[in-house]
């Protein structure tokens, strides 16, 4: 689905959900709900569903409510203007990032300051 001029949002998607290990770590990770994040993690969770099961999953993937969370989290991607592809990728990992480490710190008990920068998330 492409309403509007969403089609760097639909090649990015297409990039990071057209790899099997990162969609496997992206479903297992706990993330903040109603965040850029847990919508990633939605939207790979309907696309693994459609390739084992077409039409499971009840039509083609919608970006609009990923739209709306990027919208409120980076101003630069507001409204219905063409956008670079490249620079919303890298919105995207940043978010997922920044999102993980945030839950990692919530679960380890809220560590601040310089013991922020020592949260390693470990690779699967």
């Amino acid at each position: 689905l492409n309403p509007g001029n969403l089609c760097y949002m639909n090649a990015a998607l297409a990039a990071v959900l057209s790899m099997p290990t990162f969609g496997a770590d992206l479903l297992a990770a706990r993330l903040p709900p109603g965040s850029v994040s847990s919508e990633l993690q939605g939207l790979c969770r309907k696309f693994v569903l459609s390739r084992r099961r077409p039409g499971a999953h009840g039509g083609p993937l919608d970006p609009r409510r990923l739209k709306r969370l990027t919208d409120a989290r980076a101003r630069s991607f507001t409204g219905d203007e063409q956008q670079d592809a490249h620079e919303f990728l890298c919105f995207l990992l940043t978010a997922l990032q920044e999102d993980c480490v945030s839950q990692e710190l919530r679960r380890q008990g809220g560590a601040r300051g310089p013991e922020r920068r020592q949260v390693q998330l470990q690779a699967t």
